[in-house]
């Protein structure tokens, strides 16, 4: 019985790990800006892919019980590069809030991205595949994960899976067709 025990608290471990969470289904993430598994629009693209480099407006529902803050992090594992490309992370946002207008105010702190800039870095893939770009908000059981520096991307995922509640995730794709041709040369950054 002791080690039915201990592999089922291994598996739930893992399970946090790879990014489960508890109570996944009570929380919704939703975007006026594009639908879940769609294309993302070309406002919210890099400026060298003729974007605006503009955040997508963001809106969820009421979290579980318990909820202490918010965490979001916008990451592309299909990047060229290990361990994928961190775009945008953003924590401490009061458990209050429930959305972030397009390109508007961010109501938290922003954390350092894979292009080591606190802001929204959006989709710049290099030509070829499609790629899936993760919008996943966490409801934490923390009112700050933060201290005094700021939180990398890549960490502040590991620290909200850590302290999740529940999460949920939207997921834009974009590739770069032949056809379009950047405006600057693109960056190596995805």
């Amino acid at each position: 019985m002791r080690g039915l025990h201990a592999s089922l608290a291994l598996l739930a471990a893992a399970a946090l790990l790879l990014g489960g969470s508890r109570n996944d289904s009570s929380l919704q993430l939703h975007s006026l800006s594009f639908s879940d598994a769609t294309r993302v629009p070309r406002e919210f693209l890099c400026r060298a892919l003729g974007g605006e480099n503009r955040s997508p407006e963001l809106h969820w529902s009421d979290p579980p019980p318990g909820t202490k803050s918010f965490a979001l992090v916008v990451h592309d594992p299909d990047a060229p590069v290990p361990g994928g490309w961190w775009h945008w992370g953003i924590y401490d946002i009061p458990a209050s809030v429930r959305g972030i207008p397009a390109g508007g105010r961010v109501p938290g702190r922003q954390a350092i991205g894979s292009s080591h800039r606190q802001q929204y870095d959006g989709p710049c893939p290099p030509p070829g595949k499609v790629h899936h770009y993760h919008f996943t908000l966490y409801a934490l059981d923390r009112a700050t994960l933060g201290g005094d520096a700021p939180l990398t991307a890549k960490h502040l995922a590991h620290l909200a899976t850590a302290h999740a509640i529940a999460r949920a995730r939207l997921t834009g794709l974009f590739s770069v067709p032949a056809a379009m041709r950047p405006k600057a040369p693109v960056r190596s950054s995805p």
